[in-house]
């Protein structure tokens, strides 16, 4: 049994077409901060979802709360900006059909504000070690929870730490399946579609002060639920969370325009990740605005891509 858990906070606009893109669930948990009759109404009478209202501001809360109430041995999520194509939860059932699969994750279309293709980011078909956490953290497995799907035994164990997470609710998933024993099954079928816009989680903009700030509380929000996840797991669940931390810190302190001079090795990053991230922490005792005004750069390129 699948169910499906959709999450919301402060936005109204793409909900019901995340809805209606779930074809075959077992079950379909929206879980909200808001109220509005009119999508309520639909939500309830024609799509015949489960609603919960939340008011937390943790995503890790509202995670929490849909898989609390949910039936499904199979979980898998979907932000209420993005979209399933119509065949995932078939594909996703065929996946899980080999009891060894603890964690799903699949390739996807990128897509603007109004639904058009913009791109894609395909990974090849793969069964990994649930403890291969280099090959996990290098492909950026812990992206995105909506391109994921999980047993629910193996968030059971954890639940009640998720609800702590404020933001890295994608990771706390791919750490809780690094901390079982099993397999993880990467998918190159483009599964899922992520929409990119001003309020998603890759957050738009082409303004200098208002990236520093966003990126900034980022890597707080990072810090603090890799914190968590440090108490929360064991062995390589936890060395991944120590190397995200200390990358976090890094990363805030580049972004605030301070002299860091730390350096991260840890071996779950690529090498061009870890050069760059060290040579920008080591220019910042001479320059300490300079690595602040090269992620920005970085940043706006890949815009145009």
């Amino acid at each position: 049994m699948i169910s499906v858990v959709i999450t919301a906070y402060n936005r109204k606009e793409f909900l019901i077409d995340a809805v209606k893109s779930v074809k075959n669930a077992n079950e379909i948990i929206v879980v909200k901060n808001f109220k509005d009759d009119k999508i309520d109404k639909l939500l309830v009478n024609e799509y015949k979802v489960k609603e919960i209202f939340c008011d937390n501001d943790n995503a890790g809360y509202f995670m929490a709360e849909g898989i609390l109430h949910s039936s499904g041995d199979i979980i898998c999520f979907l932000d209420d900006d993005d979209m399933f194509t119509e065949n995932k939860l078939n594909v996703i059932s065929k996946a899980f059909s080999d009891n060894d699969i603890i964690f799903s994750y699949n390739s996807r279309f990128i897509i603007n504000e109004k639904g058009d293709k913009i791109g894609e980011e395909v990974l090849r078909d793969k069964i990994v070690d649930s403890k291969n956490i280099k090959y996990l953290f290098k492909n950026r497995i812990y992206f995105n929870s909506s391109s994921m799907c999980i047993r629910r035994r193996v968030l059971d164990k954890n639940l009640e730490n998720l609800y702590k997470i404020r933001r890295l609710v994608d990771n706390f998933f791919l750490l809780s399946a690094i901390s079982e024993k099993g397999k993880i099954r990467i998918i190159s079928d483009k599964l899922t579609y992520y929409r990119l816009h001003s309020s998603s989680s890759r957050h738009i903009t082409r303004n200098f002060e208002d990236f520093i700030t966003y990126r900034a509380k980022y890597f707080d929000d990072a810090i603090h639920d890799n914190a968590i996840m440090i108490e929360a797991f064991k062995g390589k669940a936890k060395y991944a969370a120590k190397c995200s931390k200390k990358m976090a810190e890094i990363q805030k302190c580049l972004l605030e325009g301070k002299r860091c001079g730390k350096l991260v090795l840890c071996s779950i990053y690529t090498l061009k990740t870890l050069v760059y991230v060290n040579l920008a922490s080591f220019m910042s005792l001479f320059l300490p605005n300079l690595p602040r005004k090269m992620e920005f750069n970085r940043y706006i390129n890949e815009l145009k891509i």
